[in-house]
């Protein structure tokens, strides 16, 4: 009589050679070859080709291949396999070789693409995954990157380095508190890497700027309601070194200092003088003195404000 779990793997490994991604790149010759092997499975395991017929059709109730635990017994052999087989990691770490170069070369696609190979050949190698998470971010599909990131963090629960590119795939899709926390958990594990404690800085102004934006909006409405402002604004024929001069005009300055008074501080003094009155009235003087000078040179230069690029460098 035939064991079950045999006559389980059998049927699941029946299966595998059924399968059309199997066989697609097989000549005509191997495919008979192939049709034999499994006729002399079915026989030897009395197997029912009907059943076989079945599951590669995709009919779930009837697949064989897992038992009623879900397990898929193939599956598994395939995992042990890649255990046993030194060479399977060896091909892994050449393709993980190959995409750190690629990566290099700001290739960026073709670095992904061996990654895959290398997860392929050694699935269980948390620095394939992480690898990948950084091609990823560099790609922009941080959405990717954080499962990577997780993955990862399910095979080595200490890889720093997981950590790290967690807390800028979330940094990207502007989740700063899980940003923060990623990179208070790469801190713990690597104390000595600068790199995390400024990305964490990072992200934490990042979200204080995004919290402070209802703050700043609703204090540039409170002064473009004040009549003074509005009719300054509206004026057409306004002069530029009029409108400058009036960014000092104590009159304008306490207007917005009213208008923007009790608004909250960064500090914990309660004393301390509201941030949004000077941050306005600053916005107020750079405005003015930028259209000076757009008149006064007759155009205007474009300027870009710097920031700290926070994705990784090649691995």
């Amino acid at each position: 009589m035939v064991d079950p779990v045999q006559k389980e793997f059998v049927q699941a490994f029946i299966n595998f050679l059924k399968n059309p991604s199997t066989s697609q790149n097989l000549s005509s010759d191997c495919r008979e070859s192939v049709d034999v092997a499994i006729q002399c499975l079915q026989s030897a395991f009395d197997i029912s080709d009907d059943v076989g017929l079945q599951s590669v059709a995709g009919t779930q109730e009837s697949d064989d291949s897992v038992n009623k635990d879900g397990i898929d017994m193939f599956e598994i052999f395939q995992s042990l396999f890649i255990e046993r087989n030194p060479k399977a990691t060896q091909m892994a770490e050449s393709f993980k070789n190959e995409g750190n170069r690629l990566m290099k070369e700001g290739k960026y696609n073709e670095a992904m693409l061996q990654y895959n190979r290398a997860i392929c050949f050694d699935p269980r190698n948390a620095i394939y995954y992480c690898n990948r998470a950084a091609a990823y971010i560099r790609l922009n599909y941080n959405e990717n990157a954080v499962t990577d990131c997780k993955t990862a963090l399910l095979y080595n629960p200490t890889y720093g380095k997981a950590y790290g590119r967690l807390g800028i795939a979330y940094s990207n899709l502007k989740k700063y508190l899980e940003s923060q926390q990623a990179y208070e958990k790469a801190i713990e594990l690597e104390p000595e890497n600068q790199d995390y404690r400024n990305n964490l800085q990072v992200a934490r102004e990042a979200a204080q700027l995004r919290d402070s934006v209802p703050q700043i909006s609703e204090s540039i409405n409170s002064v473009l309601s004040s009549q003074a402002i509005r009719n300054l604004v509206n004026d057409a024929d306004i002069d530029f070194g009029q409108l400058q001069a009036l960014s000092q005009d104590p009159v304008v300055r306490n207007t917005i200092q009213q208008l923007c008074s009790g608004m909250p501080t960064n500090s914990n003094d309660p004393m301390a003088s509201p941030l949004l009155p000077n941050s306005m009235i600053q916005l107020f003087q750079s405005i003015a003195s930028q259209f000076a000078a757009a008149q006064g040179n007759g155009s205007s230069n474009d300027s870009s404000s710097s920031h700290t690029d926070t994705r990784p460098p090649a691995v």
